[in-house]
């Protein structure tokens, strides 16, 4: 959405919901400037808003994304690929963080102001570009406190926003090269995401879990 639609939008809503947009933005703005930034702020929501189990699935694979980056432009990889070939997936990993960041960020910040509140204000989701899908969603957790039916509308919102805009970009075919099992195929990275949550959150992991992401930095 362009700036204009973007204003456009906003006519719709009163001074203090326009302000509290703008603020949302400014803020995943600060937060997006990086992997770490973004992997620490995943964090940071989970640890005040640990219902919200999205959040901590999205800090682990934001580090495993770090890990994976770090490697693009270690030592050994730079003698076993080149730019050429180096650059489209360091692209890939950085961009596809990046865009769902800006797309669920604001998301987590808005359902954290309406616990505070106290009100409703979920219908301020299409002023910050958020998916209709979403909307009855949030609606349905903020009732029902149902991490899991939340965690996987997530994980199907957010592989479907990221599917046209990296997956099967024409300026990213090079993708296609990429030793990742059915990397263009939708569906399996859907699945890939579900497996991922129930690991997490199984009840003899999630302790070692939280303690490795208190314990280890995050290096990029």
């Amino acid at each position: 959405m362009n700036k204009a639609s973007s204003e456009s939008g906003l006519s719709f809503y009163y001074g203090n919901e326009k302000s509290l947009i703008s603020l949302i933005k400014e803020k995943t703005q600060l937060h997006n400037r990086n992997n770490i930034t973004r992997t620490e702020a995943y964090y940071h929501f989970y640890k005040n808003h640990s219902e919200v189990h999205w959040a901590l699935l999205a800090h682990m694979v934001s580090r495993n994304a770090g890990y994976q980056m770090t490697d693009l432009k270690g030592e050994f990889l730079t003698r076993l690929l080149n730019d050429e070939q180096r650059f489209p997936i360091y692209w890939a990993l950085e961009t596809a963080n990046s865009l769902i960041f800006q797309d669920v960020y604001p998301q987590l910040l808005l359902y954290e102001e309406r616990k505070r509140a106290r009100r409703s204000l979920f219908h301020l989701l299409p002023g910050l570009e958020t998916s209709a899908f979403m909307k009855p969603i949030w609606e349905h957790f903020w009732h029902s406190q149902e991490s899991r039916i939340l965690t996987m509308a997530l994980i199907i919102n957010e592989q479907n926003f990221i599917d046209d805009r990296v997956v099967h970009n024409n300026n990213h075919a090079k993708l296609a090269g990429i030793r990742v099992t059915r990397f263009n195929d939708l569906a399996s990275r859907i699945e890939t995401g579900k497996h991922l949550y129930r690991q997490l959150f199984h009840e003899r992991l999630q302790p070692c879990i939280l303690r490795f992401a208190d314990q280890q930095p995050q290096i990029a």
